[in-house]
């Protein structure tokens, strides 16, 4: 009998995952830093519809404000770019503006987490998908019984939604998150174990207190740090968007013996499936153009 959901589509999900690595890895050296986010990028144009786009670079205000340097899933439809149709298409960073983009993954061949130092990797990944994801949050919101994103408002529609927690309040969120291939935990007075145990990591995994946070975090192929509704000491609902601010979030963290990419690819294919972008400001960027300066 299937473990997991439609006769083990997690599991089956993650083993092709982890298969196209080791396949993109036997090619390329990932030891080379930027070939991770290159096989990342693969994997992502092969699974998702041809509507997504998938490059790196970075996000980009209308008013030029920049953040990120990793992989962008955006809108082809909305956005197009000028872009190779080989591998080398990768070297070159795109600015894509926050109206377009789907999501923002920050992806580490190796994300090393030092107990004592707020410099390390973990930490600047950390605030990198931060500050996209704020990046992201200021381009206008898309009202959730809208079906024109030329209206803010429905003109039929203006009923008032009961949501849970667990959704956000509009269409178009800031999805962010974090992904890498190793884990690497040092500290000069704690003994690193052999695996990683769920009590280990949180006795000694020290996450920066904010309201705004990566959506997910994947530390390797067994171990996945998510946002939960922490309320009394209990964690109560999942939020698959960290979006509503107020909320008081804390993650919680779960080894599951090689389905973590799963788990992530299931969350992405949610909030690509959720997401509905608002308009793209062709008209000020044209209107921009002509007038005179």
């Amino acid at each position: 009998m299937a473990q997991y959901l439609y006769d083990d589509f997690i599991l089956k999900l993650s083993e092709r995952f982890n298969r196209r690595l080791e396949d993109i890895e036997n090619d390329y050296n990932f030891e080379l830093g930027d070939e991770f986010e290159f096989a990342i990028c693969d994997i992502l144009k092969d699974l998702l519809p041809s509507k997504f786009g998938v490059t790196r670079g970075f996000v980009v205000t209308k008013d030029g404000l920049k953040g990120g340097d990793d992989i962008i899933i955006y809108d082809r439809n909305k956005f197009p770019t000028l872009r190779n149709r080989d591998r080398n298409e990768y070297y070159r960073l795109e600015n894509i503006p926050v109206e377009a983009v789907y999501a923002y993954i920050e992806a580490k061949n190796t994300i090393k987490y030092e107990f004592e130092k707020k410099d390390c990797v973990f930490f600047k990944a950390f605030e990198q998908a931060t500050n996209v994801k704020k990046l992201i949050a200021t381009r206008e919101s898309s009202n959730i019984l809208s079906f024109n994103p030329y209206f803010k408002e429905s003109p039929f529609l203006t009923k008032e939604i009961k949501k849970s927690k667990l959704l956000p309040s509009i269409n178009n969120p800031a999805f962010t998150c974090i992904v890498s291939r190793n884990f690497d935990f040092k500290s000069p007075t704690i003994t690193t174990p052999d695996e990683f145990t769920v009590e280990f990591l949180i006795e000694n995994i020290l996450i920066p207190k904010q309201e705004i946070i990566p959506d997910i975090i994947v530390l390797n192929k067994d171990i996945v740090m998510y946002p939960r509704i922490f309320e009394d000491g209990q964690f109560k609902e999942s939020v698959l968007f960290n979006h509503n601010e107020k909320d008081n979030l804390s993650y919680q963290i779960i080894v599951r013996k090689n389905i973590a990419y799963g788990i992530f690819l299931s969350h992405l294919l949610f909030a690509l499936d959720w997401i509905k972008l608002g308009k793209m400001p062709w008209d000020l960027i044209h209107f921009d153009a002509t007038r005179d300066k």
